[in-house]
């Protein structure tokens, strides 16, 4: 073997052994998904275990890996629909605000 094909698979096996960096990685550990996504790893299992995060099976420990576009793909539909329902109540509010408030007035005058 040559010099330059040893220093090749010096410098490949190198690259192969250090650390990826977790914004780099394409499956995530829970404990990594629950650390990106904000979220107590407990949670994120339970939401893992309910189905609504398709997590492929580790072998024999554990739930496995989360894929990162199926993390963010869920983050966004929870998002989506807290911001609706935040929407829907404030629409609610804003309806049952002035009914409310005759409901006060008219207490108010009756003392």
């Amino acid at each position: 073997m040559t010099n330059d094909a040893a220093q090749n698979m010096l410098a490949a096996y190198e690259a192969m052994a250090a650390p990826v960096r977790l914004s780099e990685k394409l499956w995530l550990s829970l404990p990594e998904a629950a650390w990106l996504a904000g979220t107590p790893a407990d949670k994120l299992g339970a939401v893992v275990r309910a189905g609504k995060l398709k997590a492929h099976e580790g072998v024999g420990r554990g739930v496995g890996q989360v894929q990162r576009g199926e993390l963010e793909a869920s983050i966004k539909q929870l998002l989506v629909s807290v911001f609706f329902g935040a929407i829907r109540f404030l629409t609610d509010f804003r309806r049952e605000l002035p009914q409310v408030c005759n409901r006060q007035l008219v207490l108010f005058e009756l003392r």
